[in-house]
């Protein structure tokens, strides 16, 4: 298999446990990160219980044969790898590498922006409805985790508790579930850092690239495929609390199937195409993520000058479509078709001369074929549009 150079990742929020599954195909490893109220569950973070999981994670999920890691996220260490690994920042313009964030400087995301940037060194993250609920969540943790100290930057550590992340989670379920991240703006801190992953140009909410489907749960579309489907009984409303450590390891069991089993999901053709499109769109019309260079329609390139609504690959087709067409004006409904083209206001900007499609496409077709049958037939769809 080629390389992915991809993170998977998914959470799962209970009264008394909260993880996060990190799955890295290339290295063939996943990341465990936790936080667990009650240390009887996971027996103090002791090597019997992190065998006893992994044998757990390994019974439940055939296809995973890679290495375990477990990151307890009481500890400033485990929370810094998770930030560094993420990204956050609340700088007002991310993608300026100068622009001040009150987080610590490495912490900052790498963006497919950056002078020098290397793909292959910035792996993308994905998840699956992450763009509403994980990174919210994220953006959460990350800003109640590190707190201002004097000195005004947030470098101080300050452990979050599982039942916290639940009571949030909860929150977004009940009042924000169509939106979440309106939740965030309530703290700027929490708004600019969500805001961020996706200006980074690295987040990938993987359930957008197949746009009849997004609504979809993931764990439907899995089967509908013929993949492997876990669920814990503990993630039903009512049922959140765990009471043994072989619960706590079922629950990591499942949330590491369903990042793996993304893995297999992003591999499908529809997928792959999609984000394959996508990718070469931006790579190939820059003015979908950068500002105009004055009037000239032409794209002003550098981490200085990134638009406020750049795309990404997980944008939406429309958007896409939308912006490659007229990337820095506004598309309006005329009452009647017009076949010049370019428009006339991008005609005056780049000096263009406009040209009438309709008929170089009759000339064109008329060039091509002398016979008086084919051509009726052509002017019938001609005649309709003119």
């Amino acid at each position: 298999m080629s390389r992915l150079n991809s993170y998977f990742y998914d959470i799962e929020s209970l009264t008394n446990a909260f993880t996060l599954s990190c799955y890295r195909p290339d290295d063939q490893r996943v990341d465990i990160y936790y936080l667990v109220d009650d240390p009887a569950l996971n027996d103090k973070d002791s090597l019997d219980f992190k065998k006893s999981a992994a044998r757990r994670i390994r019974e439940k999920n055939q296809n995973f044969k890679g290495e375990i890691y477990y990151y307890n996220l009481c500890s400033s260490a485990a929370s810094a790898r998770l930030a560094q690994t993420f990204g956050v920042s609340d700088a007002q313009y991310v993608n300026d590498p100068q622009a001040p964030s009150s987080f610590p400087g490495q912490f900052r995301p790498v963006c497919d922006t950056d002078a020098g940037y290397q793909e292959e060194e910035a792996p993308y993250l994905m998840g699956y409805n992450s763009s509403n609920y994980d990174l919210t969540m994220l953006a959460y943790y990350f800003t109640r985790a590190w707190q201002p100290s004097e000195s005004g930057k947030r470098d101080r550590f300050s452990a979050v508790t599982a039942r916290e992340m639940r009571d949030f989670n909860d929150e977004l379920f009940s009042r924000y579930i169509g939106n979440m991240r309106l939740r965030l703006w309530q703290d700027k801190t929490m708004g600019l850092v969500a805001k961020n992953f996706q200006m980074s140009g690295r987040h990938i909410d993987v359930a957008q690239l197949n746009e009849r489907q997004r609504r979809v749960g993931l764990k439907r579309l899995l089967g509908m495929l013929g993949w492997q489907i876990l669920e814990s009984d503990k993630l039903k409303p009512g049922q959140d609390y765990l009471t043994s450590p072989e619960e706590l390891a079922d629950l990591i069991a499942y949330n590491v199937s369903d990042v793996v089993n993304l893995k297999e999901l992003f591999c499908h053709p529809y997928y792959q195409g999609q984000f394959i499109l996508k990718k070469g769109l931006l790579g190939q019309y820059p003015d979908l993520i950068y500002q105009e260079d004055g009037d000239s329609y032409q794209a002003k390139i550098g981490p200085a000058f990134v638009r406020k609504d750049r795309l990404t690959i997980d944008s939406s087709s429309a958007n896409f479509a939308r912006r490659t067409i007229c990337p820095y004006g506004r598309l309006k409904d005329d009452r009647a078709v017009s076949f010049l083209y370019p428009a006339a206001s991008v005609a005056e900007k780049t000096g263009e001369k406009q040209r009438d499609i309709l008929e170089e496409s009759r000339d064109f077709f008329y060039k091509l074929f002398e016979d008086e049958n084919l051509r009726k037939k052509f002017d019938r769809v001609y005649d309709y549009y003119k």
